[in-house]
């Protein structure tokens, strides 16, 4: 009855033709007053299809939909019914009886907190930890697959052109190609386990909440590899992959020595969009320290909200998944293009509900998948050094 009842919803919504000079999905004006442009998707709209979904899944969850779910799932493209829910980019349980720690509505460390009470203040605040932006530098691909992609690469910086004498024969010069290979590592963001009845009774949104979080897992392990990956059977990072540069010392940073590492990269590449600095914070702390002959501090803050400061005129970006101190073996401070770093991610990011298997504990389990990889970009001209100690 409520499938009938809803088809008949949709049936009855005007179609395109029939929309004009009337408001827009949710009641109001389209901005440019064009009919046939629907407003954009908003981020209260992501979130209340997504617990829509959440809802839906659950045997007994349909009973708590409600008309504004069923109208953010429409603009939002999310069908209800489905077992997966897929985010777009723009980014073992052993024994049956083994122990799993899960969320509750009476342990308030695992998620009581979040159930309304009299004084109850409903906002979550949330831990947060910077942990890098090395996919703010990079170059982002996205595929729909994961099959094994090629890169093409050619170093012709060796060989220049000759002077020849009238009627004399040209010499053969052949051109030299290699190839950066791109795959598509699977990632979880392991599982978290959930009460229906915290769920239903939360009063923070705790369905949009757990997709963010659980993005943010994602998020930093893909970091961590982008930085200082092996390459083998994950990402290989840019730290990883960089040509190294010789400090001066192997417990310190000096000034010359960024002087040094910013011209031992090729004018070609320094000079380019997306050229810059990546370094731990704790090492920006020490640089921030270093001072001219006239005691005047050599780093200069951006001005611009927003904006990252500079060195020599060049962008900064911390990325605390480098080493945070200069000691012997450590690599302390990246620069070069960085845009040259590729990321390639491979279809969506996958967010699967699990409510069968914990079903005797009246649980629901949440877990996220994405498939990617990420590589430099090195014809062998290093387009990216790293000062080493």
């Amino acid at each position: 009855i409520k499938m009938s009842e809803r088809a008949e919803t949709i049936e009855a919504e005007p179609k395109p033709e029939q929309r004009a000079g009337r408001p827009d999905f949710d009641g109001h004006k389209s901005e440019d007053n064009d009919p046939f442009i629907p407003k954009p998707v908003t981020a209260e709209e992501r979130a209340l299809a997504f617990q829509a979904w959440c809802l839906r899944q659950s045997p007994r969850g349909s009973d708590f939909l409600k008309p504004e779910h069923d109208l953010a799932a429409r603009r939002c493209g999310v069908n209800l019914n489905h077992e997966e829910y897929a985010f777009k980019l723009h980014d073992n349980y052993g024994e049956f009886r083994r122990e799993a720690r899960a969320l509750s509505t009476f342990l308030d460390t695992a998620g009581g907190y979040t159930h309304p009470s009299e004084t109850f203040v409903a906002q979550l605040e949330r831990a947060m930890l910077w942990f890098g932006a090395v996919r703010q530098t990079a170059t982002v691909i996205r595929t729909a697959s994961g099959e094994p992609m090629l890169w093409p690469t050619t170093n012709d910086t060796g060989n220049t052109g000759a002077l020849i004498s009238e009627n004399a024969t040209v010499s053969q010069q052949d051109v030299t190609f290699g190839a950066v290979t791109m795959g598509a590592y699977m990632y979880t963001s392991k599982m978290v386990l959930v009460p229906f009845t915290l769920i239903q009774d939360n009063a923070v949104n705790l369905s949009s909440v757990l997709s963010d979080m659980l993005g943010e897992r994602l998020g930093r392990i893909g970091n961590t590899h982008f930085t200082t990956g092996t390459g083998a059977a994950r990402p290989k990072g840019i730290v990883t992959a960089a040509t190294t540069f010789s400090a001066a010392a192997a417990a310190s940073i000096s000034w010359d020595d960024i002087f040094k590492l910013t011209h031992s990269v090729d004018l070609a590449y320094r000079n380019g969009p997306g050229a810059g600095f990546m370094l731990h914070d704790t090492i920006c702390r020490d640089l921030r320290l270093l001072k001219d002959g006239n005691g005047r501090y050599l780093w200069v803050d951006s001005l611009q909200q927003g904006r990252p400061d500079t060195i020599l005129g060049y962008p900064v970006y911390t990325n605390n998944d480098m080493a945070s101190t200069a000691a012997s073996g450590n690599k302390t401070v990246l620069f070069g293009l960085l845009s040259k770093y590729m990321i390639r991610d491979a279809g969506t990011i996958r967010v699967k509900r699990l409510v069968e298997r914990y079903a005797d504990s009246d649980q629901e389990a949440f877990l996220a998948f994405m498939r990617m990889d990420g590589n430099l970009l090195d014809a062998g001209v290093a387009p990216v050094k790293v000062l080493t100690h």
